[in-house]
């Protein structure tokens, strides 16, 4: 396809800058505040979901899953957060597509392919879910869920090293000090106030397409669904990176990244009431994994077992009449995390290669 110029200088290289360190200096298992501020989201929490806590419905799966290649596969202060214990107990509109955007740092620009493919083919959901990085793409396209809301989304993530170097040396990304640097390298806030700047809604029910998010609960050690409240509060929990930044606070509770529990979650999506689901994930899941050689290695390998183990028993159980479409990101090489990965044109092969290959898939299941 026709390669885009380069885009302009960013007007603001400070706040560019941030996204760029936060993105490269991640752990590399995973992919965003200020611990004491005193609001409230609307959150949920459900059992793992399972075929028979899906629908009562009778279901006949249809999978089109690319296994073998890359190639086709109200905001209210001081109040304690509601909670459901069961998503379809809260007040549920009649969803039927959801759009699934998972955890992967650096590499989530691969879902803004996808998602361009998807408004193309004229496809558009009912509910769109995220997790850590596809918190934040999901955000924004749940905002403007149209070609334009995704030039604007693509812009920022091909802009992220254009000033490479010029660090800003203001309160966005300081390292803590003292005692503040035994639980994190970043202070959350740059990332709070990026995501306020640059989400398209203040709440989340303010979205045009319905939207949730999940993060880790360390108090209570599960999954929390953020459904309603401040929207760049309830993406900075999913983007909670343990190590990276600090457990971010809503109320009495503190949250992680939501990769620890979730990081595709299609079982929100069955217990959604959903009976289409897009996966956007943002590399080879498929692929064998290979036994760590150096100590930084292990973290990596074990988190990626707990997180595949999650996904695959996610897609077995999936019932019947349920229309999983796991999308391709158009690569055949095993997902990692580098500088290299942030270069201008890295982040733009991800997004035409994930594009190309997903418009594909997409043409060949309307055959």
């Amino acid at each position: 396809m026709a390669q885009r110029p380069d885009p302009a200088p960013s007007r603001h290289p400070a706040r560019i800058d941030c996204v760029e360190t936060i993105l490269t200096e991640l752990p590399r298992t995973l992919l965003f505040g200020h611990p004491s501020l005193p609001l409230s989201i609307e959150v949920s929490t459900g059992p793992h979901p399972g075929p028979a806590e899906a629908s009562p419905r009778p279901h006949r799966i249809v999978r089109h899953c690319a296994r073998s290649t890359g190639r086709s596969l109200g905001y209210r202060r001081d109040v304690s957060p509601a909670v459901h214990d069961d998503p379809r107990a809260a007040p549920v509109s009649t969803s039927r597509t959801a759009f699934v955007l998972g955890g992967g740092g650096v590499l989530g620009a691969t879902q803004i392919g996808a998602l361009r493919a998807l408004v193309d083919h004229g496809i558009t959901p009912d509910v769109v879910l995220g997790t850590s990085i596809g918190a934040i793409n999901g955000a924004a396209f749940a905002g403007r869920p149209d070609a334009s809301g995704l030039a604007d989304l693509e812009d920022l993530w091909t802009h992220l090293t254009t000033v490479r170097g010029l660090r800003d040396r203001s309160d966005y990304l300081r390292r803590p000090r003292g005692r503040d640097l035994r639980t994190h390298l970043y202070p959350s806030g740059g990332l709070l106030k990026l995501l306020r700047d640059e989400l398209p809604a203040r709440s989340i029910e303010d979205l045009p397409v319905r939207f949730q998010c999940v993060a880790a609960s360390v108090e209570q050690a599960k999954a929390r669904w953020f459904t309603k409240g401040p929207l760049a509060e309830a993406v900075v929990a999913s983007c909670s990176v343990p190590g990276m930044f600090p457990p971010f606070r809503i109320g009495d509770e503190h949250f992680f990244d939501g990769g620890l529990v979730h990081s595709i979650p299609v079982g929100r999506a069955m217990l959604l009431d959903c009976d289409r689901i897009f996966v956007m994930h943002v590399g080879r899941v498929d692929r064998a994994l290979r036994a760590p050689r150096w100590p930084w290695q292990v973290g990596q390998v074990a988190f990626e077992i707990a997180r595949r183990h999650r996904y695959l028993e996610e897609i077995e159980s999936v019932p019947d009449e349920i229309e999983l479409i796991v999308l391709p990101t158009g690569t055949e090489a095993a997902p990692s995390v580098s500088f290299g990965q942030m270069s201008n044109t890295a982040v733009r092969r991800r997004i035409d290669d994930a594009y190309d290959a997903a418009s594909a898939h997409l043409t060949g299941l309307r055959r």
